[in-house]
Formats: structure tokens, sequence, C-alpha cells
């Protein structure tokens, strides 16, 4: 085989919004200006495909694969699933629900993740190849905010795209990440003439699978914290997981199928089925710039049918979902009076549809003059190109002295963080009982984060167990006086749903972002999505290159 050898393009990164049921990608031109000065957002996804990629997923027993739109139409013992990051850490079911079994061995969500973006990166370096731009490998990558998708789902995600490969067998590597509405509000707030240097916005997703709303501070221009930039502050984050665009489309279905079968004067055939519901996305499309839609191309018996169907039967068939969508939003904010909305930002392909901003500023009228839709299908992808890059470069900056090297900024934990355990070979009270496991030391750089812990619990007759997280008052502390040299600072409780037996396995995750914000995340070992977090503040201590803790030759060892 002939060996071509990597060559790296690293003035590139592709930026990647890895969504329900759509793959989008994006880069910065920095041969054109953006709004902000620093370039302009380029679409990546194929010509045939403007507004993104399927990113539906299918697999038979025999381990092969299918992608997009040939997955969304698989061929029979093909299992099909959608939704893959919601579901990371979980087996795929076959129709029977039971496990889906690939060559004797249950298939996980996590290959799916894997193996859908390797190919969707894949080609999105070939479109690069032909601009003359490749390979590519650096992904910036956008993910969920909310509690369901915490420290442990996210470290496991960014691992999942970094296990994925350039065709030549070179891995990927996530060099940022961004939460998908900080990522949406920035690209909106990037686009205005005059920026203030904060603004509060109500950031709403309706994507094609969940409704997702964010209240947050965005900073377009960054703002200075504990000697980095920050660039946005998450608030409170809301949804409804079984509402998107979807959900719509299966709404006006039902409504041409029946209007079909009135035409047709019966039943229609599976096939003639199936062809309507290929035509739904279209007159939905149509729907959201006109009042009124003709299906004029389904033919039943010889003869094309004439359907009809307006924008006010579509809303009237969907004023369910259209009720528990104004009311989650209106709920969001009464739970947080103090946050007033300078702009209420809409995004995702299926707020593009009216009624959906219509229902919102219903809600919500003391802000209806404050909406916008803002390149509802890219917004996120956008976003992430141009403010996950920055966040990567945060740390960088220069001396002042052209013949001095940068100058760069190293963020330290400034105290040892660990664990109480308790020691079952002793009493309670004896010396020794209590003691520290460390997770993290005092002088670690920071973003980082520590290995995962797995444990297992020890009472016999507990429905829940508590997690308590300390900090080290000494430079110098002692394992087994959490009481003298330990402060505590986070306390949770993981629910076991019932009596926890002993020895249940517990997962532990505990990581520091660049802010200084430390995270904890305890989870069951069986069920993933029976976790519980918290968030506590752990101000760094600022230290340069050449100057404080460490010279050069050691921070090569850390």
């Amino acid at each position: 085989m002939e060996h071509t050898e990597h060559t790296e393009h690293t003035d590139t990164a592709i930026s990647l919004d890895f969504g329900n049921y759509k793959l989008k990608a994006a880069y910065i031109d920095r041969t054109r200006t953006g709004p902000d000065g620093s370039g302009e957002c380029r679409n990546l996804d194929p010509s045939e495909h403007p507004d993104g990629v399927s990113s539906f997923f299918a697999v038979d027993r025999h381990g092969n694969m299918r992608f997009g739109a040939d997955a969304e139409r698989p061929k029979n013992g093909f299992a099909r699933v959608a939704r893959l990051k919601s579901h990371i850490g979980e087996a795929i079911a076959g129709a029977d629900g039971k496990p889906f079994l690939v060559n004797d061995t249950s298939f996980r969500y996590d290959t799916a993740v894997t193996a859908t973006a390797e190919a969707f990166l894949q080609g999105v370096n070939e479109r690069l190849g032909y601009m003359g731009i490749g390979p590519v490998r650096d992904i910036f990558l956008s993910y969920p905010a909310g509690a369901d998708f915490g420290l442990a789902k996210l470290t496991r995600f960014v691992r999942l795209i970094n296990s994925a490969t350039l065709e030549d067998g070179t891995n990927f590597r996530v060099r940022g990440t961004i939460c998908e509405p900080a990522a949406a509000a920035l690209n909106f707030l990037a686009s205005m003439r005059e920026k203030k240097p904060e603004s509060k916005v109500l950031e709403i997703d309706v994507g094609g699978g969940t409704f997702d709303m964010a209240l947050l501070t965005a900073y377009p221009d960054g703002k200075e914290n504990v000697g980095a930039v920050r660039y946005y502050d998450i608030v409170a984050c809301d949804g409804i997981p079984d509402i998107g665009g979807l959900d719509f489309s299966d709404r006006l279905t039902g409504l041409l199928l029946s209007k079909a079968e009135n035409a047709a004067g019966g039943k229609l055939t599976n096939a003639e089925r199936t062809m309507l519901c290929r035509m739904t996305e279209d007159i939905k499309r149509r729907l959201s710039v006109s009042e009124s839609a003709d299906v004029s191309d389904l033919m039943h018996g010889g003869e094309f049918l004439e359907i009809n169907v307006t924008r006010a039967e579509f809303e009237a068939e969907s004023r369910d979902l259209l009720s528990r969508i104004g009311e989650r939003a209106s709920a969001l904010l009464r739970r947080n009076p103090d946050f007033i909305p300078e702009h209420v930002v809409l995004c995702g392909g299926a707020s593009k549809m009216p009624m959906i901003g219509e229902t919102l500023r219903a809600a919500l009228p003391e802000y209806a003059d404050r909406f916008a839709v803002f390149e509802p299908e890219l917004s996120v992808c956008y976003g992430t190109a141009r403010y996950a890059a920055m966040e990567i470069n945060a740390d960088e900056t220069s001396s002042g002295d052209p013949a001095d090297r940068p100058l760069t900024v190293l963020k330290r934990t400034r105290a040892d963080i660990g664990i109480e355990y308790c020691d079952e070979t002793k009493k309670p009270g004896e010396p020794g009982y209590l003691y520290i496991h460390r997770l993290i030391r005092r002088g670690t750089v920071i973003p980082c984060a520590a290995d995962e812990v797995r444990t297992c619990s020890l009472n016999e007759d507990s429905d829940r167990i508590r997690i308590k997280l300390f900090e080290a008052t000494t430079e110098d502390p002692d394992d087994t006086a959490p009481e003298r040299d330990w402060e505590s600072r986070l306390e949770l409780e993981l629910g076991f749903g019932g009596e926890m037996p002993r020895g249940t396995k517990i997962h532990y995750l505990f990581g520091v972002d660049g802010m200084g914000l430390g995270r904890l995340e305890a989870w069951l070992h069986d069920d993933v999505n029976r976790s519980v977090s918290g968030v506590i503040s752990l101000p760094p201590e600022i230290n340069t290159r050449g100057v404080g803790m460490y010279d050069d030759k050691e921070r090569e060892e850390h």
C-alpha cells in the first residue's frame, strides 16, 4: 500500500453541530471579513443539503453501517436510530426492544456517534480539499446545555469525536467546546452593528427533536475573568425533550393524509402514504411563507388528487404542542424574575414556522418587540466556529515586545481537591475512618479533569448516597484529617430509586474549567441517566510562563 504523508492545515478548524437529526459543519474563511473583523463563517454542508446532513444511523447484524439518507430508509434487518448524542452510554435496541446484537455483541450508541462523525467529517474534508484546504483534523464542538448533558456525558462525547479518523487513519481532535445556546446567541450578537459589551439573551432552539431554552449573559468581545476571557454565563436552562420539528411534521402528515383520503374517497395504498409523507417537509416550508399550499402531484387510481391545506389548519392541529411551548417559556422567566432579556433569539429549523414565534410572543408579551430569528439552521454552527475557537486561544497574550516570545498566562488550582471516603476496616469515630481521596492536586494547570473514579456503596439500608467534595486549607494537608486540614465545599445526594444494595457501583468525575468553575458529577454504573451534579467556584492562581511555581522543564512534565 502506498504511504501518503499526512500534512495538517493548521489555520483551519471545522465547527461541528451534531444535532439530533442533522449534522452541520462550518469554518471561518479568513480571506473574507466577518461582522467582528475576524473572518467570515462559511457553511461546509453539501450543496444538495445546505441545511445539514441527516444524522440517522443504521446497522445490521453483521456490522454493516448506513448513514444519513441511506439510514433513514434502510433495508430489512437493519436497526435504525437517531438522536445519537442523547443516548451516549446506552445500547441500541432492536424492534423487539431488546439490545441489538452485532456479531453476538450488544451494539452501542457510542460506536454509532463515532462512525457517524467520521463519515460526515471525512466528507467535509473532501469538500475542503476542493477549495485547496486540508486535511483538517481540528474540531470545535457544540454541546447541549442542561443537567442531562453534564460533565460525564460531555467528556465522553469529546472522546467519541476524537476517536473518529481521517481517511489516512489520523484521529480528529476536539480543540474547543461551547454550549449550543451560547453559540447561537453570540452568533446573533456578532451580527449587530452596535454591540454592547454585555447582553442578556433568552435563546430558544426549536430543533428536529427537542425544544430547548437558556437564559444567558453574553459578552461578544469577551470579559476578563481571573486572567482569562469569558464569553458567556448560563443563568438557567429548561426545555421539552419530546417536542421538536418532527412532531409538527407528524401533525401535518396526519392532516394531509385525512384530506387525501377524503379526496380519494377511501384509503391510500402504502406506496401512496409513503409518497405523501415525503412531501410533508416541503409543504411545511411552503406554509412558513404562504397562507396555504396545494398538493398536486399525488396520484391515486390513475388520477392526480387535488388537495389544499392552510396554515390555519396546520396550526389548529398543532395547538396542544404550541400550548406546551408557550407555558414552558413563560414559566422559565417566572422562575427567574431578576433576569430581563434584552433579546429573545430563536434558532433551529422549526423556528421558521410563524406559529412558533406568534405563540412565544403571546406567552411573553412584555418582550414581544425583542424577538429575532437569525440564521436558524446555522447559528449554532457559526457561533461555535467563531467563539469556541476564540476560547481556545484565550490563554495566549503578547508581552508587547516583538522580540519576546508570546506570554502564556497559566491558571492553576490553588489547593488540593478531593472526595471524602469511609474506611470500612475502621469504626465510625475511629481515627482514619473518614479520609480524603484526592482528585486534583494543587498547582494543576486548568482547564483540567481528574481521572474517572469508581467506588461502591457501603450502607445496607439507604436509598441514597451523600457525596462530599473538599478543598484543602493547607499546602500539605493530611488526608486522614478532613476536619482539620480540609474544608467542605460541595455536598450532593445521589438517589437510587429504592434501597441501595451494599456494593452498588458509583462513578465520579470532576473537572475545573478555564474560568475556575469546578463541576462534580456522580452516576450509577448501571444507569448513566440516574446522576447528580454540582458546581462550585474555585478561583485559580495566576502564573506566567517562566514565572511562579514551575519552570519550563517542569511544566512539560506536568
